[in-house]
């Protein structure tokens, strides 16, 4: 079995989406979305940053990074995204306004609206959880998330980069689940409880390897009801999961090498897909669909003089090619067929191959909720108790809620350990 069933790509008319977006935005139109996720490899990118952007035909475009302007190493001692940020800011033009930006080392998460979209934007959140060195406090790895109102549609979006290398996967399916459990964000839109586990099934998805990790140091607080009682992405309208997920192909380098060569091949290699196999499974990412994978593997190309090549890997680890950088959605079962998927692809110009990973780009409409009768939009929730996270860098131009600037509950960056486990292998369809 490839994997679990891909959103399907629609065939859209230019002629309809300049016809959406000619019209002035408002609450219950559809919402044109660009998401872009790239890990940059330590540089801040080319000169411009329109390869990542153009054509600018969408309402709001997410642009999340890892490794951004400088090393992780380096990252820790200075995670300034400023250089990067102007590069967007430049591209995107005088029409467009940051909602919000993020930074976790060398996490980077960035929101801009059209001014037209800014009016209708509210409650603007945002949160680090870290899951890497040192237990998991350090975040190296972790993810960044940031959640508004546009008009009454609820909207949470989380750059990620997981733990690495072939093996990891445990590692990553805990790292996953650390950052959607500890993610304590959350919209004033109330929306229907969705069926939750059983409290054995909650245990068991934060049970403690045999090795690795103390026993006397705890999950984090509130974990085992995190996932009992919903995590932060099933309470809102709308759920854009991306980043270097660090998924890997399961299989031999020679063997993958020869599939990528003949497209008749093309569903052994998502056979053999580790994110896919643990969707399947029901290890992460529970309730999260994608697009197809049509586009090649995105890691890790050779690089010579400073650009990476169309050639992967060719150094004496020859990392096995592999789907690495994602993006995928979720949607409340409120708002079930609101989302629209037009393109899922990686992008490949000369600018963009200065990192050894190819962007990833999808554009998908939603259709935003009406506002509520009467008119306005919702208001801000109130502040949760207990120390912020870290804020936003950036925020609109627009009057702050009444209620001040809500804040989740529970310092960032401050999670507790991941639980680590061993390597785990595919016992079907593999590939030797």
């Amino acid at each position: 079995c490839p994997g679990p069933e891909p959103i399907p790509v629609r065939a859209r008319e230019p002629e309809a989406l300049q016809a959406t977006l000619q019209e002035p935005f408002r609450p219950g139109m559809p919402l044109e979305v660009r998401v872009v996720t790239w890990n940059m490899e330590g540089t801040c990118g080319p000169e411009s940053a329109s390869d990542l952007i153009e054509p600018k035909d969408f309402h709001l475009c997410i642009v999340g990074s890892q490794e951004c302007e400088r090393s992780i190493a380096k990252s820790a001692i200075n995670s300034s995204k400023a250089k990067w940020e102007e590069k967007l800011a430049a591209a995107m033009g005088e029409n467009f306004s940051v909602v919000t930006s993020l930074t976790l080392m060398a996490i980077h998460l960035i929101v801009f609206a059209r001014s037209d979209v800014v009016e209708f934007i509210q409650e603007v959140q945002a949160q680090e959880v870290s899951t890497g060195l040192l237990n998991g406090t350090v975040g190296n790895k972790g993810g960044v998330s940031v959640a508004f109102m546009v008009g009454h549609t609820s909207v949470l979006v989380v750059n990620a980069h997981l733990a690495a290398h072939q093996t990891k996967v445990s590692d990553r399916n805990s790292d996953y689940r650390r950052i959607v459990a500890g993610t304590t964000i959350r919209s004033s839109k109330t929306l229907a409880p969705i069926p939750q586990m059983q409290p054995a099934e909650a245990k068991a998805s934060f049970a403690l390897p045999a090795e690795g990790r103390s026993p006397s140091v705890a999950p984090p607080e509130g974990a085992f009801e995190a996932v009992l009682h919903g995590n932060a992405t099933e309470h809102f309208d709308l759920v854009v999961f991306l980043g270097d997920l660090n998924y890997r192909i399961d299989g031999e380098r020679h063997m993958v090498d020869i599939l990528l060569k003949d497209s008749s091949f093309h569903d052994v290699l998502l056979a053999n897909d580790q994110l896919l196999r643990e969707r399947r499974r029901g290890n992460a990412f529970h309730g999260f669909q994608e697009g197809p994978l049509t586009f090649p593997p995105t890691y890790k190309f050779h690089k010579e003089d400073g650009l990476s090549t169309s050639q992967y890997d060719q150094s004496q680890k020859r990392r096995v090619p592999a789907w690495t950088d994602r993006i995928l959605f979720r949607t409340h079962p409120s708002s079930a067929d609101r989302l629209s998927l037009f393109t899922y692809t990686s992008l490949d110009t000369m600018p963009l191959r200065i990192s050894d990973h190819r962007p990833v780009m999808a554009m998908f409409s939603f259709l935003t909720h009406e506002l509520p009768e009467g008119g306005a939009s919702p208001t801000a929730a109130p502040a949760a108790s207990g120390p912020p996270s870290r804020k936003a860098s950036m925020a609109l131009p627009v009057p702050a809620p009444s209620s001040g600037d809500p804040q989740p509950p529970g310092a960032a960056g401050a999670m507790p350990p991941s639980p680590r486990q061993g390597p785990q292998t595919s016992k079907t369809c593999t590939i030797s």
